[in-house]
């Protein structure tokens, strides 16, 4: 069962009843509906606040503690009529069996009255369902009971027993044999506590969907039940409590253990400390939010200050710059003091430049060319300059040579 909104679901029809005391009370008709606790709560409701506070479960139940006591006398008193009769026993004997039949009468009218109160809180839709169980279940043999065992030999009669029967009867229209044991493993291991829902109605809530517990049928009620099934049993406050510290979240819990408190065992503490918790996270959230708000703000203004002022410093600029300089330009002769090596969109890693176009790339690869070519005609002209001076320094010996022989 999970949490949901604690409004049942209305209807049409209501009924009012007067108490003892005279106070009048106003409830909704038993109905089937979308909302499965609906039919829960208000059941709870006639059975605990119409049938209990009209007085007539505790008046069965004084009926049934004088009868067990009649019981005991009878069975003091009683003699094997083979046996010498003892006329003392005999009248002691014959009053208890007379006054636990007076009691038993009175008990079953109690009970039955119980029973109609109840049907009569049921909604007329649903009504038939009521007293199929009551002709099915009630003074009557064979009948089958919670088990699925079928009863031969002593009927049901209208006893407080009896009224519970019915009732694990009547939840079972509505609910699967092991209700009880769903809900206990979901407060145990499924529940997770809403954000927005406050620690002190979390709790409440937890609290109220274990009393469901004791309402709910159970396998001990069913026919799974073995020697060894137990009765599932609603949650106590100790068990409450430390389950709301289990389910909080690794910061409470370490801010619970900082305490030294151990393991929680009053409700009151726990949701205190929640709400504690709950606010100083909000109030931190708040600040936080507050902060980054007035950071924003103040980074904005800033920015359109530096934008009025500009960046230099002669204008007012409050801030230090930190020095730009550039390996890469300082290298191949850029600028290098308008940025920093690792913004510099001008030369790579390698001292090639950034971002020429397939054009430059190809009158570059040009201008190499050229630049080749002029290296190999001065080469050439340097030859044959040299090949001229050798040619004039041995011209003259030659002509030298020449007229001495004349």
């Amino acid at each position: 069962m999970e949490i949901v909104d604690e409004e049942a679901e209305s209807t049409t029809q209501d009924v009012t009843v007067k108490l003892p005391n005279d106070t009048k009370v106003t409830i909704t008709k038993i109905a089937h509906s979308a909302n499965k606790e609906s039919f829960l709560v208000q059941s709870i409701v006639v059975k605990n606040h119409i049938v209990k506070d009209l007085g007539l479960y505790a008046e069965a139940e004084v009926h049934e503690k004088e009868m067990e006591q009649c019981q005991i006398d009878i069975d003091r008193y009683y003699q094997d009529p083979e046996d010498d009769q003892d006329r003392t026993k005999s009248r002691k004997y014959d009053e208890a069996v007379e006054k636990y039949a007076k009691l038993e009468k009175s008990r079953d009218e109690v009970v039955k009255k119980m029973l109609d109160i109840f049907r009569h809180f049921i909604h007329e839709s649903i009504r038939g369902i009521f007293d199929d169980i009551l002709a099915a279940k009630l003074n009557t043999t064979p009948w089958v009971n919670l088990r699925g065992v079928e009863e031969t030999e002593e009927e049901l009669g209208c006893s407080l027993y009896a009224f519970e029967v019915i009732w694990m009867f009547w939840m079972r229209s509505v609910f699967q044999e092991d209700a009880a044991e769903v809900t206990l493993d979901y407060l145990l291991y499924g529940i997770k506590k809403p954000r927005v829902l406050a620690p002190r109605k979390f709790v409440r809530r937890v609290k109220q969907l274990s009393g469901y517990i004791d309402y709910l049928p159970g396998v001990y009620y069913s026919s799974q039940a073995t020697s060894l099934t137990t009765k599932a049993q609603r949650l106590t406050d100790p068990q409450v409590a430390q389950l709301a510290l289990r389910l909080c979240p690794p910061a409470w819990k370490t801010a619970w253990k900082m305490l030294k408190k151990g393991m929680p065992q009053d409700l009151e503490d726990i949701i205190q400390f929640m709400e504690l918790q709950e606010s100083a996270e909000k109030s931190t959230t708040a600040k936080a939010k507050a902060h980054n708000n007035n950071g924003s703000q103040n980074g904005g203004n800033q920015a359109g200050s530096n934008k009025r002022k500009g960046n230099s410093g002669q204008n007012g600029g409050s801030s230090k710059k930190t020095k730009k300089h550039c390996a890469l330009c300082e290298k191949h002769g850029g600028p290098a003091n308008s940025h920093d090596t690792d913004d510099c969109r001008i030369y790579k890693a390698d001292g090639s430049k950034k971002g020429q176009s397939r054009g430059e790339k190809k009158s570059n690869h040009a201008f190499v060319q050229l630049e080749k070519k002029l290296e190999k005609a001065e080469q050439k002209l340097d030859k044959m300059s040299k090949k001229m001076e050798r040619l004039s320094v041995k011209r003259p010996k030659e002509e030298s040579d020449s007229d001495s022989d004349a």
